[in-house]
C-alpha cells in the first residue's frame, strides 16, 4: 500500500533516482579486450613463416640436417642449426644457437640482420615461457627495426598476458600505423581505450571502424563502443540509435538488455525500459540493478504501479548474489520506508 502522498510526488522522486542510477551507469559497462587466441600465437606464426628450415622440401630439409653434422662450424652453421631446431619445436635449443650467430651478427656489421635475429630471439622466448625476457629482447630489436609489424604483434600478446594496458596501447597503435587497414587489431585498439577510461579516443577509433569495410564483429564492436560512450555522454537517444543496430547480435553482449533499459528510462520510455529490464533479469545480468530500477520505473509511470514496484524494491533488498551492492540497497530501502507502507 502507498502512503497518502500525491502521485505526482511519486514521479518527482523516481525521476530523481533515475539520475542517480545513471550517473553511476559506467561502472557497469562491459569492456573486454580480445586478441589473437594461442592457437594463432603470433611468435609461432612469425617463426614458421620466417624460418627457411620450415619451408624447405623434404629433400632439402634433408641436405640441410647432412650439413648441419659438419664438425668445423662457421657462423652459417648455428643459424642453420637454429633453423632446424625451430623447426623440429625444439625452442629452447634453437636460442642456444640463435644466440651464437648474434655473437657474429652484431649491430656494427648489419643493423637489419641484427634486429632480425633479436626478433627471433624474441619469439623463441615467448614460445619457451621467458615473457619479460621476450619484451627487452623486442624492443630493443625495434631499435633496429622500427617498422617490422611482426614486432608490435608478438609484444602486443605478450602485454596482454601481462595486464599491462598502456604497453598493450602503445604498440597497438604503432602497428596501426604501418598497418592502418588491420581491423581486427583496430577493434582490439577500441577495447584497449575503453578499458582505459580513453572515451574520446575509443569514440574516434569507432567511428574509423564504422566506416571501413569490416566484418560484422569488429562492426559490432564499434556499435557497442559508441552506444555506451553515448550513455556516459548522457547522449541516450544517439545510444539507443546503435544498441538497436545490434539487434540481430545481441546474445554477444550480455549487458545489451540493461543498457537498452538504462536509455530508455532516461528518456522516459518507462514502459519499453520495464521490459529491458525484464530480459535481463531473465538472462540474470545485473539482477539488482535491474530490479532497483524497475521498481523507480514502475513509480515513475503516469499512473504508478504500487505492488509491482513494491516488489521490485524488496527482491532488490533481499538479492543474495555475489555481486550484490548495499548502496543499492540502501536506495531500495529509503524508498520502501519513505513511500509505502508495510504490514
Amino acid at each position: 500500500m502507498i502512503k497518502g502522498r500525491k502521485r505526482w510526488f511519486f514521479r518527482f522522486l523516481a525521476v530523481f533516482l533515475i539520475l542517480t542510477i545513471i550517473v553511476g551507469y559506467w561502472a557497469s559497462a562491459l569492456i573486454s579486450i580480445r586478441i589473437a587466441s594461442d592457437e594463432a600465437n603470433a611468435a609461432m606464426k612469425y617463426l614458421a613463416e620466417n624460418t627457411e628450415y620450415v619451408k624447405q622440401s623434404k629433400a632439402e630439409r634433408t641436405w640441410s640436417l647432412i650439413k648441419s653434422l659438419r664438425k668445423t662450424k662457421e657462423p652459417g652453421d648455428y643459424y642453420l642449426q637454429a633453423s632446424i631446431k625451430i623447426g623440429q619445436g625444439e625452442y629452447d635449443e634453437a636460442l642456444i644457437y640463435i644466440d651464437k650467430y648474434l655473437e657474429y651478427w652484431t649491430a656494427d656489421r648489419d643493423p637489419d640482420m641484427h634486429g632480425e635475429l633479436l626478433l627471433k630471439k624474441g619469439c623463441l622466448q615467448t614460445l619457451t615461457g621467458d615473457d619479460e625476457g621476450a619484451i627487452d629482447t623486442l624492443n630493443k630489436s625495434l631499435k633496429y627495426k622500427p617498422e617490422s609489424s611482426d614486432t608490435y604483434l608478438v609484444l602486443a600478446q605478450l602485454y596482454f598476458k601481462e595486464g599491462d594496458l598502456a604497453s598493450l596501447e602503445n604498440v597497438v597503435f604503432n602497428y596501426l600505423e604501418i598497418m592502418p587497414e588491420d581491423y581486427e587489431m583496430r577493434t582490439t585498439y577500441l577495447q584497449t581505450l575503453l578499458a582505459e577510461n580513453k572515451y574520446d579516443l575509443a569514440y574516434d577509433q569507432a567511428q574509423i571502424l564504422t566506416e571501413s569495410d569490416v566484418d560484422a564483429a569488429s562492426m559490432n564492436e564499434a556499435n557497442h563502443a559508441i552506444a555506451i560512450i553515448s550513455i556516459d555522454r548522457q547522449d541516450f537517444d544517439t545510444a539507443i540509435d546503435y544498441l538497436t543496430k545490434l539487434s540481430d547480435y545481441i546474445d554477444a553482449y550480455e549487458d545489451y538488455h540493461y543498457d537498452l533499459g538504462v536509455c530508455y528510462m532516461a528518456t522516459g520510455q518507462f514502459e519499453d525500459a520495464i521490459s529491458e529490464f525484464s530480459l535481463s533479469i531473465d538472462k540474470e545480468y545485473s539482477v539488482q540493478s535491474c530490479f532497483y530500477s524497475r521498481g523507480v520505473c514502475r513509480l515513475a509511470q503516469s499512473k504508478p504501479v504500487a505492488k509491482e514496484a513494491y516488489e521490485d524494491l524488496m527482491e532488490a533488498i533481499d538479492y543474495d548474489g555475489p555481486d550484490r551492492d548495499e548502496e543499492t540497497v540502501m536506495l531500495a530501502k529509503d524508498i520502501v520506508d519513505n513511500v509505502f507502507l508495510t504490514n
